[in-house]
């Protein structure tokens, strides 16, 4: 998961070699449709949804991520291009509130 989200950070290359092109990398990051607060990620400001993740501004910074939930496990990538940061959270557990938060508090431990 660090590589795909080091990935994502990129240009569209891993190891040197093009993979995706740098406008389509840009596109997948690109907010297209507005989110209601239902799909908030914590205190997550303009929250919109691009191709396959949220987009949204925390503390300033331009947010790329996603989060997901199956029974038995609990999983958020944050993404801040800007920055060349990210968080790769996984979990065996079943607390939304504990990855939501925990994932924002390495966050800000890189900003």
């Amino acid at each position: 998961m660090a590589r795909y989200a080091l990935f994502q950070l990129g240009d569209g290359t891993v190891s040197g070699q093009r993979i995706v092109s740098a406008p389509i990398m840009a596109e997948l990051h690109r907010p297209e449709i507005a989110v209601g607060t239902l799909w908030r990620f914590g205190p997550v400001q303009d929250l919109h949804y691009a191709l396959g993740w949220f987009t949204g501004e925390y503390r300033g910074v331009r947010l790329v991520y996603h989060n997901g939930a199956n029974p038995g496990f609990r999983a958020a990538i944050i993404l801040a291009p800007s920055a060349g940061d990210g968080v790769v959270l996984l979990t065996n557990g079943e607390s939304d509130r504990f990855v939501g938060e925990a994932a924002l508090r390495l966050f800000e431990e890189l900003l």
